[in-house]
C-alpha cells in the first residue's frame, strides 16, 4: 500500500506521474483528434511566460485517461493532486527565452532550452521534447532534441487570429474540411486517429523556416482603443471570478450564463483587436446581456 508519509513512495509516485504526462503530451501531438485541443498552446509566435497560460478548453475531456494507471495501482488522491500540481507548476518557468543552457541539468531536467525546441516549427524540432519535468523520458523513447539553431515559434499552419473561440476550434474545422475531401471512408476515420501530417497519399512535408522567412501575424488597432480593450478584459475577469468564487452558491444555469458572457466578451476583444466588421454589433448585444445579468441570475434557475 502507498504510504503518504514515505518520501520514497512520493518519489516513485512523482516519477510515475511524470511518465504519464509524457504519454499524454506525446499523444496530444501525434493523434489528430487530440492535436486539435493541444494546438492552442502552440499557436503563439512568441515564447514567454504568458504562453504557459495559453491552454485549451478541451484538454480535460481526455487528459484524465492517461493518468488512470496511477489510480489503478492505488496512488492516494492526496499524492495524485500534489504531484499533478507540482508537475504543472514546474512547467510554467521553462517558457522563457531569458535562460540559456543550464549545464549538467540539461541531461536530467526539462530546461527552457529543451522546451524552446518543443515549441519550434523548424522541421528538426517538430514533435520533440515532450517530457514534463525529467528530460530522460525523451532520451529513452527517442524524441529528444537539443537546441541547436534559432527556434521559430508557432505551428506549421498558423492560426492568424486573436479570437479565443476561433483559436480553440479552427483546427477541427480544417480537419473536417480535409475529411470531406477524402473519398475512402476508412481513410476518413484514420485521418482523426493518425498523426497530423498523415494523408492517404503520403505524409505531408514540414516546410523549412527561418526567423527571416516568416511574417508574424499582426494587426495594429488604433491607440484610442487601448483603454477600452483593457476595460473589456477587466469585465471578463470579473465575470470569470464571479463564476469561480461563488461556484457553490450558483446553479448550473447561473454558471453557464457567466461563462458564456466571459467567452463572448473575450471573443469580442479579439474582434476589436482584429478590427472585424461584426465587432460593434456583437459588442452592443454583449452590453445588453451584461445589463440584464442581475435579473438573469435572479430569475434563471
Amino acid at each position: 500500500a502507498w504510504d503518504v508519509k514515505s518520501p520514497l513512495h512520493w518519489i516513485i509516485a512523482f516519477l510515475i506521474g511524470d511518465i504519464c504526462y509524457y504519454w499524454f503530451h506525446r499523444a496530444s501531438h501525434r493523434v489528430n483528434i487530440l492535436v486539435g485541443s493541444h494546438v492552442v498552446h502552440h499557436q503563439s509566435e512568441e515564447y514567454n511566460l504568458s504562453v504557459a497560460l495559453r491552454q485549451s478548453w478541451l484538454t480535460r475531456l481526455y487528459g484524465w485517461a492517461f493518468y488512470l494507471p496511477m489510480a489503478l495501482i492505488g496512488i492516494p488522491t492526496l499524492m495524485f493532486a500534489v504531484i499533478g500540481g507540482l508537475n504543472l507548476i514546474y512547467q510554467f518557468w521553462i517558457h522563457t527565452r531569458l535562460i540559456d543552457r543550464m549545464g549538467f541539468l540539461e541531461n536530467i531536467l526539462v530546461t527552457p532550452s529543451h522546451h524552446r525546441v518543443h515549441h519550434g516549427r523548424n522541421p528538426e524540432y517538430v514533435d520533440k521534447n515532450y517530457s514534463g519535468v525529467f528530460i530522460w523520458w525523451d532520451m529513452l523513447f527517442g524524441t529528444f532534441k537539443r537546441e541547436e539553431k534559432e527556434v521559430v515559434y508557432g505551428v506549421i499552419n498558423q492560426a492568424k487570429t486573436w479570437n479565443p473561440l476561433w483559436a480553440n476550434f479552427r483546427y477541427y474545422r480544417d480537419t473536417w474540411q480535409t475529411t470531406k475531401s477524402i473519398p475512402k471512408f476508412s481513410d476518413k476515420i484514420k485521418l482523426w486517429l493518425k498523426p497530423p501530417e498523415w494523408r492517404p497519399t503520403g505524409n505531408l512535408a514540414t516546410p523549412e523556416v527561418t526567423p527571416d522567412s516568416i511574417q508574424k501575424y499582426d494587426v495594429t488597432p488604433p491607440k484610442s482603443l487601448n483603454a477600452w480593450l483593457w476595460t473589456q478584459f477587466g469585465i471578463c475577469l470579473v465575470l470569470y471570478f464571479l463564476a469561480t468564487i461563488f461556484l457553490r452558491e450558483l446553479t448550473y444555469w447561473h454558471q453557464a450564463w457567466l461563462i458564456a458572457l466571459t467567452i463572448w466578451g473575450l471573443t469580442n476583444l479579439g474582434g476589436m483587436l482584429e478590427l472585424k466588421s461584426w465587432r460593434m454589433v456583437s459588442q452592443g448585444l454583449f452590453f445588453f446581456a451584461l445589463m440584464i445579468t442581475p435579473f438573469a441570475l435572479i430569475y434563471i434557475r
